[in-house]
């Protein structure tokens, strides 16, 4: 190349960031300026790349996202909000644009890689409220924790601070809930398969019980201020009939458990009650996953 020998072929070169090792694939060469940069997940094997004598190797700088933050701290993982990923759109010289990419658009892994010296600008910035959603794992029981994705979602724009502190507290309630069924589930599934006995199955049986305790009281204290939210944010709110019909049980059962103590003595409100012992009867618990108080029912399957 302009009449310098060849000095071989390279597989791997060094990233200039504290020395990262990457296989190169061949950008562009100006003369004794070789550009090359990193695989993308979605290229083929690279072939090895010639060079002459006296090249300079220059590594692009791959970039796939962009971020939202709560501060302006550059690296700061702890103000990361969202990360969002990018698509470039045109390319000028020195100069790189992008714009990131829409809800359901395909992303094959392919990154903007910058040259030393290049500066990139976000034309186009959009967050849809379902890519966000969609970030949120789910759990075995099949429900996507609600607290991080609508922190996230409280993260954009202006907000209401009554409203925002009502709703985060509601969905703590309900993935709380939902954390502690799932562990009623597999302590049960510990008790049917496992076939413990003696002090095994006690230790098992009590840890059931305190957890049904817990996942009803989160649950209960959850769909209390789902139903309450008009009355106390005015925010009208269609609430499902199954919850509607199930806030009474789950009252009094809740009620039960806050208060076993008094239920303990025979009790409701420090007065002798005919039913106020049947809570602490936990054989249709253990054999059909349903919670009973005296008339009430509270079906943890369903």
């Amino acid at each position: 190349m302009d009449g310098r020998p060849f000095a071989g072929w390279i597989s791997k070169v060094r990233h200039s960031d504290g020395g990262r090792e990457v296989t190169p694939i061949f950008v562009s060469r100006d003369g004794a300026r070789l550009l090359v940069r990193e695989p993308d997940p979605c290229d083929p094997p690279p072939d090895p790349i010639p060079t002459f004598e006296g090249d300079e190797i220059h590594v692009a700088t791959p970039v796939a996202y962009t971020s939202v933050n709560t501060n302006s701290e550059v690296g700061d993982l702890v103000g990361l909000v969202l990360a969002l990923p990018l698509a470039e759109t045109r390319r000028e010289p020195g100069h790189v644009y992008a714009r990131t990419l829409r809800h359901g658009e395909p992303y094959n892994g392919r990154r903007i890689h910058l040259a030393p010296g290049d500066s990139l600008t976000i034309e186009s910035l959009t967050v849809a409220l379902e890519y966000i959603d969609d970030q949120q794992e789910a759990t075995k029981s099949g429900h996507k924790p609600i607290t991080p994705v609508m922190r996230t979602w409280l993260s954009m724009g202006k907000r209401n601070e009554t409203v925002s502190r009502y709703m985060l507290a509601l969905a703590r309630r309900l993935d709380t809930a939902n954390s502690l069924l799932i562990e009623i589930d597999e302590r049960r599934d510990a008790i049917e398969n496992e076939s413990p006995y003696g002090p095994a199955l006690r230790v098992h049986i009590f840890e059931l019980i305190g957890l049904v305790e817990s996942a009803v009281l989160a649950l209960s204290r959850a769909v209390d201020m789902v139903v309450r939210t008009e009355t106390l944010l005015g925010k009208r709110v269609p609430v499902p009939s199954v919850i509607t019909g199930s806030s009474t049980a789950l009252t009094e059962i809740r009620n039960a458990y806050e208060h076993i103590e008094d239920r303990a003595l025979g009790q409701v409100r420090q007065k002798p009650d005919a039913n106020a012992l049947s809570i602490f009867d936990y054989t249709s618990l253990i054999r059909d996953h349903i919670i009973e108080y005296g008339t009430h029912q509270l079906d943890l399957t369903t």
